[in-house]
């Protein structure tokens, strides 16, 4: 009799639900309110589940004026040009759609906001599978258990998988988009199937959150040089590549159109700055005390510390960054990748990992003119908005201190690190320095 030997759980799957379970503690132990702009996400999610519509943005009282036409757009839209006092916040009505109206869904269902933070723990869960596929497929087998340990417990993406929030949803697609992108520009003869996925990725992303934009240029960027250096930028690819996109531009146009007619741009940037009490640089500056190189340095600090875990919002300026030992931290889990990197570039045996190296490094350096632009504008130090390049950074992480040593366990350093800051922040209602 012929034995049937029993399959084994994919790796990367295992992985997946170990980070959908580390994201279910913050969903229960992280005060409602405790992730970024939460209850205006929920408040978002509440007045399109009751009135079966999208939201328009109403600006509060005090908040900074809007240009008159913006005004009056609102006004014949919501009959309103300033947000009764008790009514749900609007400070999330620009967003894209998507990930509101999947909660909306379960809203109406009957689901609470804990319902709607275990939908972002199921996403958290697959981007860590998805990254742990990937990166099995293109740097080997070895690469996958410290990268899923390192996602597993990297504070901010675990706590932002625990949220009412669409960041979740964003960090999915943005990791598809990147993998997908790079498997479509390494292919010699790019299939069908493997370009319209890519679209498709584009199209949700887009529809999730605006930051996806910043991925573009980069695509843009990679494709050409990739082809240059390689097969050569043909027509064939150029056209192919080119009809992708103005495909995207077609299905996305709805939502162009819509922030066109009610807030006079199709990036909804006219309404920003009433979205929130932001203040500008100078304002910042003339408060604390700072000249502009001061503020920048402040800024780069806390954004660079709050990529990898939450610092109180409330953190008085005179420590902007928090307390010192978390940064700490995370400098021992950057600066021997960084050495490890450079190892890697200039390895022989690694040669033919170069190229995509290259392409997942030039991720995070094309956000940052977004991101300077974006502090120049308004007082923000936010560094997750780094994390659409979450593949990206935590591949060249893992691939980092996987070149430092022959020691296999050496590469599960950056997950011990990270997973002390995760139990801190979980202790701290979600915030690892106050």
């Amino acid at each position: 009799m012929a034995s049937t030997s029993n399959k084994q759980i994919p790796t990367h799957a295992v992985l997946g639900v170990l980070a959908f379970l580390v994201s279910v503690l913050f969903v229960a132990m992280v005060p409602f309110g405790n992730n970024p702009d939460e209850a205006a996400h929920w408040d978002n999610i509440r007045l399109i589940s009751t009135t079966k519509r999208l939201p328009v943005f109403v600006p509060p009282p005090g908040r900074a004026p809007l240009p008159g036409n913006v005004l009056s757009s609102i006004q014949r839209a919501t009959g309103m040009t300033e947000l009764p006092e008790g009514a749900l916040s609007r400070d999330e009505a620009h967003q894209p759609p998507m990930f509101y109206l999947l909660a909306a869904i379960l809203k109406v269902l009957g689901g609470d906001f804990l319902v709607i933070r275990l939908l972002s723990a199921i996403l958290a869960g697959m981007t860590v599978a998805y990254c742990c596929k990937w990166i099995g497929t293109q740097f080997g087998d070895d690469f996958v258990r410290p990268l899923g340990a390192f996602l597993c417990v990297l504070p901010v993406q675990a706590q932002l998988g625990g949220a009412v929030s669409n960041d979740a949803l964003t960090h999915l697609l943005c990791a598809i988009i990147i993998g997908e992108a790079l498997t479509v520009i390494r292919s010699k003869n790019v299939e069908l199937r493997a370009l319209i996925l890519l679209g498709v990725a584009i199209t949700a992303g887009l529809y999730a959150k605006l930051t996806v934009l910043q991925l573009l240029p980069w695509l843009v960027i990679v494709a050409a040089v990739y082809k240059i250096k390689t097969t050569g930028l043909t027509v064939k690819f150029c056209s192919q590549f080119a009809m992708m996109l103005v495909c995207v531009g077609i299905l996305t146009s709805p939502m162009w159109l819509r922030n066109l007619s009610l807030y006079a741009d199709p990036l909804a940037r006219t309404i920003y700055v009433a979205t929130g009490p932001n203040f500008s640089p100078a304002d910042i500056e003339k408060v604390a005390g700072w000249s502009h190189a001061d503020y920048i340095r402040q800024v780069a600090v806390r954004s660079l510390a709050s990529f990898w875990y939450f610092v109180h919002p409330n953190t008085p300026l005179s420590r902007f960054a928090g307390e010192p030992l978390p940064f700490v931290g995370i400098m021992f889990v950057i600066t021997p990748a960084l050495v490890g990197i450079i190892r890697a570039f200039r390895d022989p045996q690694n040669r033919v990992n170069v190229p995509l190296m290259s392409a997942l490094l030039l991720v995070p350096i094309v956000i940052m003119p977004f991101y300077y632009a974006f502090i120049s504008q308004v007082f923000q130090a936010q560094g997750r908005y780094f994390l659409p390049a979450l593949l990206p950074i935590s591949v060249l992480t893992i691939v980092g201190w996987k070149h430092l040593s022959k020691l296999q366990w050496l590469a599960y350093t950056p997950a011990v690190i990270l997973g002390l800051l995760t139990i801190k922040q979980l202790l701290g209602g979600g915030f690892a320095s106050q």
